[in-house]
């Protein structure tokens, strides 16, 4: 019996080892982190995700449970990674810690959680992430320095979102440090709004402002649909932007108007 008992014991034990490589799934649970919305689960996530990273498959999803909030400190979840899609499917809530000394700081004092050098992220869920973000709004004597840079965003899709009075709840805005010049503005293309409803908590559906000289390409809105929290209509405004609009309430001046399903 006893050599019997460590023999399955072996086995268990390598089994549990392979699934960082053969399984496509992986719960922070599974991890060690306990969900009551108190402890630090940070070391649980970033287990997690080392082994998501270095997982050899096609996909690989880190799962983060429903009925569960996870108290997380600053953390970097970094790559590159083995699979060439990754998907963190956010179910549960995460939080940050609740008052301004309970933060222990990384590196740098602007992050809470950074994905880095990751290609096919997909977030998804039906989650919540709450930064709980008015320990830090009783602040006074502050000064702001211009800041800027080249540099482009694209090929980035959001999807399935419902919004409730949500203000300015589609927006795209190159011209955030206020100077029409051409030269700081990131470049925007292949953006897409996708079955975005709900309603806004201003009179502003959509914004899309563009800088004149590098403009934003590519755009595509589907299947908008928002209204004011009153059920009035809502506006769109739209500047240097091109792209198709497939199904959109409100009409979005700029871009291609479609009829397509």
């Amino acid at each position: 019996m006893k050599v019997l008992f460590v023999v399955l014991l072996v086995f268990v034990i390598a089994s549990s080892n392979l699934c960082a490589t053969e399984c496509s799934t992986f719960d922070v649970v599974g991890y060690g982190a306990t969900g009551n919305g108190q402890t630090d689960d940070t070391k649980a996530f970033l287990k997690a995700w080392k082994d998501v990273c270095g997982a050899t498959l096609q996909t690989a999803k880190l799962v983060i449970p429903r009925n569960k909030t996870f108290m997380l400190q600053p953390l970097s979840l970094k790559g590159p990674c083995n699979p060439a899609t990754i998907e963190v499917r956010l179910e549960g809530t995460v939080i940050a810690p609740k008052s301004n000394g309970d933060w222990k700081f990384l590196d740098e004092k602007n992050k809470w959680i950074e994905f880095s050098d990751i290609s096919g992220l997909v977030i998804e869920g039906g989650g919540l992430i709450d930064g709980q973000g008015a320990a830090w709004w009783n602040i006074a004597d502050v000064s702001i320095r211009p800041t800027g840079g080249r540099g482009y965003a694209r090929k980035i899709v959001f999807e399935d979102i419902k919004v409730v009075g949500v203000m300015r709840p589609v927006i795209i805005n190159q011209n955030y440090l206020g100077l029409l010049d051409g030269i700081s503005a990131v470049k925007i293309s292949d953006v897409s709004f996708r079955n975005v409803k709900g309603t806004t908590g201003s009179d502003s559906a959509v914004e899309l402002n563009c800088d004149p000289y590098v403009g934003c390409n590519d755009i595509v809105l589907d299947h908008i649909s928002i209204v004011k929290e009153d059920g009035g209509e809502a506006k769109a405004s739209c500047s240097g932007a091109q792209g198709t609009c497939f199904r959109c309430n409100p009409i979005v001046p700029c871009l291609s108007d479609s009829q397509l399903t």
